[in-house]
């Protein structure tokens, strides 16, 4: 079986990591393992140079989008901005450039499958192919959600990109999401049956984890509460912010270490006080080796995101046995479990946030059971090869066209 993976991220080589980039790069690695061929097509969101490459035996067509010189010249570019014509140009590039590349790519060896991510409307101009294989895409966070939880005005491009991604979702043959909650809150949005999702869990490669942490005479006591994502409002991370001071103030041996880049980086800085700031450490984007060390060190992780079709972040806390404080919101109830691997929240509520953080930071048997039931449920639903194995009968199913037509 030859597949075709049209995904925005894939962690590798230069590329950062995200969770749609983990999951496309451990899905792509689980199926060649399983004996399919796979090659990818990578679009990122701000390369201009296309090139071919290989990981781990796995070929990659990085797709770049070029930008013109043309909004750079005097009176031309400055009418270009104003009536936004190369946001129409950089999405008609993304369209005709994916496109042409799996034509090309698909006349010379044909494919069987193509698996895509939603995010972008990736593979929207591969799906208008006629005589093209059938397309898996599966459905993250749609870019309408994440514009609903932003209180900027999305430009036009990213309209227009949200635009191909709806699209894709029509034009596929087969959805996959991750979470029941998330399969009913996009069929409910672009209103179709939600019976048409096949829900296949992520799934993360488990370690074995050394879970002593590192400490000296100056950190020994110290609770570390550890934050993983973009800083940004769909993330909670204002919601944390607004709790932080609350939480210090009932107990000072604590220490915030947040983990990411975004907008809202200064204007955390300079809403939290001097005082306050002494607790908190912001250590920008970190690669995976200096991230899992967070992991490992920290006593608390917290993400308290306002929307999440699943939250990859929380199975990496639960690898490393840690409790959890997150939001009732999207997938995350079917990822931690409330009262057993964590503590479910509120959206937009600091004060259930600097409570749920206060009531693990004054229970350390609390801590630890919940973090050993995560890594239990880990274990049992959301391994790899679960991942991989229920992918691979979806593929074979779809090919026999054993699916019931909604």
């Amino acid at each position: 079986m030859r597949v075709a993976i049209f995904t925005p991220f894939f962690a590798a080589g230069s590329e950062l990591d995200s969770g749609i980039g983990v999951h496309f790069r451990d899905l792509a690695l689980g199926l060649k393992e399983n004996g399919k061929e796979v090659v990818v097509f990578h679009v990122p969101y701000e390369t201009s140079t296309s090139k071919f490459w290989s990981f781990e035996g796995i070929a990659i067509h990085s797709i770049g989008l070029k930008t013109p010189r043309i909004p750079k010249i005097k009176g031309i570019g400055t009418l270009c901005r104003i009536t936004s014509f190369f946001d129409f140009f950089e999405v008609s590039q993304l369209f005709l450039k994916t496109k042409l590349s799996f034509y090309k790519a698909h006349s010379l060896n044909s494919f069987d499958i193509i698996e895509a991510s939603s995010n972008r409307g990736v593979a929207f101009g591969a799906s208008t192919l006629k005589n093209r294989p059938p397309i898996f895409t599966r459905v993250s966070t749609l870019m309408k959600q994440v514009f609903e939880n932003q209180t900027n005005n999305a430009d036009l491009d990213y309209r227009l990109t949200a635009k191909f991604e709806e699209k894709q979702i029509q034009n596929s043959e087969y959805l996959v999401t991750h979470t029941h909650k998330h399969a009913n809150e996009v069929s409910k949005i672009l209103n179709f049956n939600p019976k048409r999702f096949k829900i296949i869990p992520h799934g993360i490669c488990v370690k074995q984890i050394n879970h002593e942490k590192t400490t000296n005479s100056s950190t020994k006591d110290v609770i570390k509460v550890l934050f993983v994502g973009r800083l940004e409002q769909r993330k909670g991370f204002d919601t944390l912010i607004q709790s932080i001071p609350e939480v210090i103030k009932k107990y000072q041996k604590i220490h915030f270490d947040i983990c990411g880049t975004g907008e809202m980086l200064q204007k955390a800085k300079s809403e939290l006080s001097e005082s306050a700031l002494l607790n908190v450490s912001f250590h920008g984007y970190l690669p995976r080796e200096k991230l899992d060390y967070f992991y490992s060190n920290c006593d608390i992780f917290v993400a308290p995101s306002r929307y999440e079709s699943f939250g990859i972040i929380y199975l990496e806390a639960m690898n490393f046995s840690k409790p959890i404080v997150a939001c009732k919101t999207g997938g995350t109830p079917e990822v931690v479990l409330d009262g057993l691997s964590g503590i479910l929240i509120e959206p937009n509520n600091s004060d259930q946030l600097s409570h749920a953080l206060l009531k693990l930071i004054n229970n350390q048997k609390l801590r630890e059971r919940m973090g050993n039931n995560g890594k239990e449920h880990l274990l049992n639903k959301f391994s790899i090869n679960t991942l991989i194995d229920l992918t691979a009968k979806h593929y074979r199913q779809g090919i026999s066209n054993k699916f019931p037509e909604f």
